[in-house]
C-alpha cells in the first residue's frame, strides 16, 4: 500500500518471497484486471500506517473487477477470501 513506507517495501518483499505474482498498489487504479486470471486466491496486506479505508478501496475494486470477469461462483470463493 503506502509506497514511501519502508515499512511496507519490506512487508512487500516478503509477500514477493511468498507469491511472485504480488503486486505493490496504493491506489484501486492501479489493479489489472489479468492480475486475477486463474487466480485461486486474493491477498491484501498494508503497512502498519495504512489506513483500513485504503485496503478496503483495493478490495472494493478487486471485487468490481473480478465480478466483470468472473461468473458468481468464482467470484463469491474471491470474495471469502478477500473478508
Amino acid at each position: 500500500m503506502g509506497q514511501k513506507s519502508s515499512n511496507g517495501k519490506v512487508l512487500f518483499q516478503a509477500c514477493l518471497q511468498q507469491n511472485k505474482k504480488s503486486y505493490f498498489v496504493s491506489e484501486p487504479e492501479m489493479l489489472k484486471t489479468d492480475w486475477f486470471t486463474n487466480a485461486k486466491s486474493t491477498g491484501i496486506c498494508g503497512a502498519t500506517s495504512t489506513p483500513v479505508w485504503q485496503m478496503e478501496n483495493i478490495r472494493n475494486e478487486i471485487i468490481h473487477l473480478l465480478a466483470e470477469k468472473k461468473g458468481p461462483n468464482e467470484l463469491t470463493k474471491h470474495i471469502l477470501s478477500l473478508n
